[in-house]
């Protein structure tokens, strides 16, 4: 049997073997971390279990000439969940991804030059803009009204949010994650408003899809109870989006509920030293932090 950090990830991009998305996961910061934190809770993982789901894209049915009534949620999932059953592996991915050691200690060197790039913005209170990153997938950044001078950071559009609250308990630096590194190296800016100033957008998008695919599988992942699941996540009426939900889940039971998978933990914080790759010195600015959605053991 071997150990793996378990990864949960919902994506509308292409998931087929030697897509880009699977192409991308040899550089991807968060893998080269999560080795770290797991070895930091006393684990030695030999991978992570990268368990991909891809949201279907299909729209709701409207009436139109040749249909007169429009289609219904339940309709809908049922229409989703068909084209699920036909073809499992375009919505379902699960692959292991390794880390060599010269590979982590690149992804080291990348996360101590960030800190300190980090470190240095925040003696001198210089968080500049990256124009370049101010729209991503044909969406404006959520700070956008703010930069652009329409909205101050203060308003009801944006809410306190601590950043790392759920890490808060186990730290004695201020920390630094696979997320808030993301941040700054896509914009200082950016980064000052969501980690500095503690702001955020009130926004209901994708991403809240996303948070509640991750709520239900944390609750599946020990279980295998579906219905467990479902609850967790459902609304009491059954709207597109949760319809969408139950089918994309539904799916994903019927595809690995068989699959011999022994459960060791699910969320499991970490909290751990950031060190420099090149000296061994550990830092006396940040500590490197994050959650596990889970480690698990199955044959190789």
């Amino acid at each position: 049997m071997k150990t793996y950090v378990l990864e949960h990830k919902t994506t509308s991009d292409d998931i087929g073997l030697g897509s880009v998305y699977w192409t991308k996961l040899t550089l991807d910061q968060q893998i080269s971390n999560y080795m770290v934190g797991a070895r930091s809770l006393g684990y030695e993982p030999d991978g992570v279990l990268y368990d991909v789901l891809r949201k279907p894209a299909l729209r709701p049915l409207e009436a139109n000439s040749k249909r007169k009534v429009a289609e219904s949620p339940l309709e809908y999932m049922q229409r989703c969940l068909d084209d699920i059953a036909s073809r499992p592996d375009y919505y379902y991915q699960r692959g292991v991804v390794v880390r060599l050691a010269d590979e982590e200690r690149e992804a080291a060197a990348d996360l101590w030059s960030t800190a300190d790039a980090i470190r240095l913005a925040q003696n001198a209170q210089q968080w500049p803009r990256n124009v370049d990153s101010c729209e991503q997938y044909h969406r404006l950044c959520d700070y956008w009204p703010v930069c652009s001078g329409q909205t101050p950071i203060e308003a009801p559009a944006f809410e306190r949010v601590p950043a790392h609250a759920e890490l808060d308990a186990h730290r004695h630096l201020p920390l630094v994650t696979t997320s808030s590194a993301r941040s700054f190296r896509a914009c200082a800016r950016k980064y000052y408003y969501a980690y500095v100033l503690e702001r955020r957008p009130r926004v209901a998008d994708a991403r809240s899809f996303g948070r509640r695919v991750h709520a239900a599988l944390e609750v599946w992942t020990p279980t295998h109870n579906l219905s467990a699941a479902l609850a967790a996540v459902a609304l009491p009426v059954l709207d597109f989006e949760t319809a969408k939900l139950n089918a994309m889940l539904t799916g994903y039971h019927a595809r690995w509920a068989d699959e011999p998978i022994e459960v060791v933990a699910v969320e499991k914080e970490f909290c751990t030293d950031l060190v420099n790759p090149a000296t061994g010195a550990k830092s006396r600015t940040f500590q490197l932090a994050g959650k596990l959605d889970g480690l698990v053991r199955k044959a190789a």
